[in-house]
């Protein structure tokens, strides 16, 4: 005879009396929902649109995939209702959009969106959400009323002028905004704008032309090396980047060295926080001229330029050929950081330029897709988006930092985007680029750096001069896998590194990304792991900034280096220090391989429940919950099947949770299973007289999860 359900196996703790009475149900448990409702910022001018997202969740987390009613009303300032229950968009499992046109004479004030979701089962959940609207306050407005905002339209006072416009050659004007002038007109090289120009004329044409562009890369992240934080959880209301505070575990910190560190910056030699720094310094053909940016070094007198001696019909090309960015100008920088090519991030290298391999990078070869880096990296008002994890500042924080891959491959973060079903139960905690990046330096990147060396091995003391740390490298190396929920915790220039200590690695961390198993929006991502011996104070535990100039350039002592870093930061120059390993994470996001290249089910599971191979589940927290599994026969007779169809049957079909079936058994009920009692708290209808069939409604339909009505 089957053993009866778990809630049988408590009658024998002496509550069968209170079973052996009928006792009320329903046939839906009422699954609380809750939301998640943001905007793209939270104050607006009138004429702007307010772009709402909204997430719906279960209180277990899991998304609500199937509603009935997700509906947005807006109220302005006096309570007015402007909009009446709405239909919002859905744009994946659980996720909708709603986007409303303020008039032109919206009232200012606190504007009130009230956003309802009813799943089919009638749980329901209604939230109010606030945004303000201030008069010429709010941010950039459509003047012309072309369609385009001020912070998209390159001139607000001419509707002809605005991005997707018709290029008119030989104007002289940027018509569509995309930062070149006439292009696609013909003529010598660049165009009508540029054809006549020679390198005297640089930068000064720019700027005289182009004021509004010059004027929006003095206040981004490519040149400021600076900018607010709001994914940083350490001092988020600080302004952070490359040019002040930010330390890593490659260069540690720009302290005590412009002229090595800065060679890569946007600007013609000065620092951009340098009084005598005007417009002038952009350099505008570090991104609008390939073969400039792939010649430029930092000259004798401390400006950045062409090589002396370079031929004047040379210099008059680089201006006279105007282009949008190409994968050479921004891979010139962005493929050389940390010390040459491949160095630093382990997934750009300078061989994406022309690389023909798909497998290389599916999305920036030429036989793939060939497309530019600006094709993910959308720039808006020449700001970007897009960023690592390691990166402090979000240059366009009214875009966030993240380049989703679904701006491309609509629809393939929901229960249906995949082909296999196998496939739609990861999307929700499986970031895209675990599965289509299963390796990454396909170009040797630095694993390790030890200062306490040069490249060749040689002690650093300054017998053989100056010269590169030594390094260790890695090639086509599998990524760590972590929890990320998109922020993270970095190090700052001063920390008090022994909060971030790292006892089980016996690190000092430069960069963690910081997030949990099933915790809020947390997804695996894959991460290249790096580690670095660098010196810190013994006293109070502080980074010590490294004077990189007298390692790379000056005597390539590095306790001289030390004792200069020391100095930089306000302590003396024979304060004890000490040396420790730091380490960083950094988010993988190139390298994407052709699909059939994708991880397959037998890359991480091998069938057993307790899989070991590519995928750290023990380190994630899958195997952490107690060895020992519930009895089956608590809840049913003695059956015999695998322990995938074992858990496909309880995990997916019966939408059990984990506490399902490990951990503890069931100790009792959270009230007693009255009509008046634990059953009431969520509804009231129907009598059963036969209590067998409670479990089987309950559990075995996936309606309640064990803790909703026991403890244990």
């Amino acid at each position: 005879m089957r053993i009866r359900k778990l809630l049988f196996s408590i009658l024998a703790t002496g509550l069968a009396l209170l079973l052996a009475a009928p006792v009320v149900v329903a046939d839906d448990h009422d699954r609380e929902i809750r939301l998640t409702i943001s905007s793209d910022k939270t104050t607006y001018a009138p004429g702007e649109t307010v772009k709402l997202s909204v997430t719906a969740r279960y209180k277990d987390g899991k998304l609500v995939k199937e509603v009935d009613k997700a509906e947005v009303s807006v109220y302005d300032p006096t309570g007015a209702r402007k909009v009446d229950k709405a239909k919002m968009t859905k744009v994946g499992d659980g996720q909708y959009k709603y986007d409303y046109r303020l008039s032109s004479s919206a009232k200012t004030g606190d504007w009130r969106f009230k956003v309802k979701i009813e799943d089919k089962d009638d749980n329901k959940r209604e939230e109010n959400y606030y945004v303000n609207v201030a008069s010429g306050g709010g941010g950039p407005v459509d003047n012309d009323g072309d369609g385009y905002d001020s912070s998209q339209d390159c001139n607000d006072n001419d509707p002809s002028i605005h991005p997707g416009a018709a290029e008119i050659c030989g104007d002289g004007v940027d018509n569509n905004c995309d930062g070149s002038v006439d292009e696609g007109c013909g003529g010598g090289g660049g165009g009508g704008g540029h054809a006549s120009l020679t390198w005297s004329d640089y930068p000064s044409a720019c700027i005289a032309c182009h004021p509004n562009q010059a004027n929006a890369v003095a206040s981004s992240t490519h040149y400021r090396w600076l900018g607010l934080a709001a994914d940083m959880v350490n001092q988020p209301g600080t302004q952070q980047g490359k040019l002040t505070n930010a330390v890593n575990s490659y260069c540690i910190n720009i302290l005590g060295d412009w002229p090595v560190c800065g060679s890569c910056h946007v600007g013609r030699g000065l620092r951009p926080d340098d009084p005598q720094a005007g417009l002038e310094n952009i350099d505008c053909l570090m991104c609008h001229n390939g073969e400039y940016a792939l010649a430029r070094v930092r000259l004798a007198d401390g400006s950045m330029g062409p090589p002396e001696g370079t031929p004047q019909a040379t210099l008059d090309g680089y201006v006279q050929n105007i282009g949008k960015p190409t994968r050479t100008s921004c891979l010139k920088c962005h493929a050389n950081a940390g010390g040459g090519n491949a160095v630093k991030r382990g997934d750009l290298s300078m061989e994406l330029i022309a690389n023909s391999d798909a497998s290389f990078d599916i999305h920036m070869s030429t036989s793939g897709g060939d497309k530019a880096c600006q094709s993910c990296h959308v720039f808006n008002n020449h700001k970007v988006i897009g960023k690592g994890s390691d990166l402090r500042p979000t240059d366009d924080p009214s875009r966030g930092a993240e380049v989703a891959c679904t701006t491309c491959h609509a629809g393939k973060d929901g229960s249906n985007g995949h082909s296999t079903s196998k496939i739609n139960l990861h999307v929700d905690r499986v970031a895209c680029q675990t599965c289509h990046i299963p390796t990454y330096a396909k170009v040797a990147t630095e694993t390790h750096r030890d200062w306490r060396f040069h490249h060749d091995g040689s002690p650093a003391d300054g017998a053989s001069g100056p010269g590169h740390p030594h390094l260790t490298t890695g090639q086509n190396l599998v990524p760590d896998y972590l929890w990320w929920n998109r922020t993270s915790d970095n190090y700052l220039l001063g920390d008090d590194a022994l909060l971030t200590y790292d006892p089980e690695r016996d690190t000092w961390p430069t960069s963690r990304p910081l997030g949990g198993f099933y915790q809020g929006a947390s997804k695996i991502y894959p991460f290249k792991y790096k580690t670095a011996d660098q010196p810190k104070t013994v006293s109070d535990h502080r980074l010590i900034a490294l004077d990189t100039f007298e390692y790379l350039k000056g005597s390539g002592d590095v306790v001289k280096a030390i004792q200069n870093g020391l100095v930089n930061m306000g302590y003396a120059a024979n304060t004890a220090y000490e040396w420790v390993t730091t380490d960083t994470f950094q988010l993988l996001n190139h390298g994407v391989e052709p699909k059939s290249a994708a991880l397959n089910c037998s890359d991480c599971h091998d069938g057993s429940g307790n899989s070991q191979l590519r995928m750290p589940f023990d380190q994630l927290g899958y195997h952490t919950w107690p060895a020992k599994v519930k009895s089956c026969t608590l809840c049913h007779g003695s059956k015999s099947m695998g322990w995938q169809q074992m858990h496909e049957k309880h995990a997916e079909g019966m939408k059990l949770d984990c506490n399902g079936c490990h951990g503890g058994e069931p100790t009792g009920f959270v009230e007693p299973p009255t009509s008046n009692g634990l059953c009431n708290n969520c509804h009231g209808g129907k009598n059963y007289d036969k209590s067998q069939d409670l479990h089987k409604r309950h559990a075995d339909k996936g309606r309640a999860q064990c803790d909703d009505c026991h403890t244990f």
